[in-house]
C-alpha cells in the first residue's frame, strides 16, 4: 500500500516512477517537479519584449527593402534614358559641339530631365559625353550619371580603315 504523500508518474513508454510530495513539488529519484508547471508573469513580459524588437526590425527591414526597390526602379529607367541619349549622339552623323545641352524623354509614362556635357579629349577624333539624368528637372543631384565616347562621323564611314 502505498503512504498518502506519494505520487506516482506515467511516462511514455509505460515505465512509472514514485516519489514523495512536499509542498506541491515532487521528488523523483533526484530531481524536483513543480506539480504547478507554468510561466512566471516576468518570463511572459521577457518574451513579448523579445518579440517586439524582433518584429520592429523586421517591419524596419521590410520597409526598407521595398524603399531600395523604389531606388533600383528608378536608376534602371535613368540607365535606359543615358544609354539612349548617348546612342542617339553617336548616331546623328555630326560631331558634337562642346558644351552642355539639357532636354527630356519620356519613359514609362515618367518624363526624366538630362543633361549633357561633351568635353575634348587628347584624341581629336573622340569627344566625351556624360549624361546626367534627373527625374526632377530641378533636382540637384542627378540620379545616375553615364560617361560615353562620339567619334568623328568620318571615322565611321565604311571607306576608312582602323589605323
Amino acid at each position: 500500500m502505498r503512504r498518502p504523500d506519494t505520487a506516482v508518474v506515467k511516462f511514455p513508454g509505460g515505465s512509472t516512477r514514485s516519489g514523495t510530495r512536499r509542498g506541491g513539488m515532487a521528488r523523483f529519484s533526484g530531481k524536483r517537479f513543480d506539480c504547478n508547471a507554468g510561466f512566471t508573469l516576468i518570463e511572459i513580459l521577457v518574451s513579448l519584449a523579445i518579440m517586439s524588437v524582433v518584429l520592429g526590425a523586421l517591419i524596419q527591414a521590410a520597409g526598407a527593402s521595398a524603399s531600395n526597390a523604389g531606388r533600383i526602379r528608378d536608376r534602371t529607367i535613368a540607365q535606359w534614358v543615358a544609354s539612349n541619349r548617348l546612342a542617339e549622339m553617336q548616331i546623328a552623323g555630326s560631331f558634337p559641339s562642346t558644351g552642355s545641352r539639357t532636354g527630356n524623354a519620356e519613359m514609362l509614362g515618367v518624363t526624366w530631365y538630362w543633361k549633357t556635357d561633351v568635353q575634348n579629349v587628347e584624341d581629336e577624333d573622340l569627344r566625351r559625353v556624360d549624361v546626367e539624368v534627373r527625374r526632377d528637372e530641378d533636382a540637384q543631384n542627378p540620379i545616375l550619371t553615364v560617361a560615353g565616347f562620339v567619334s568623328h562621323p568620318r571615322l565611321n564611314s565604311r571607306n576608312v580603315s582602323p589605323p
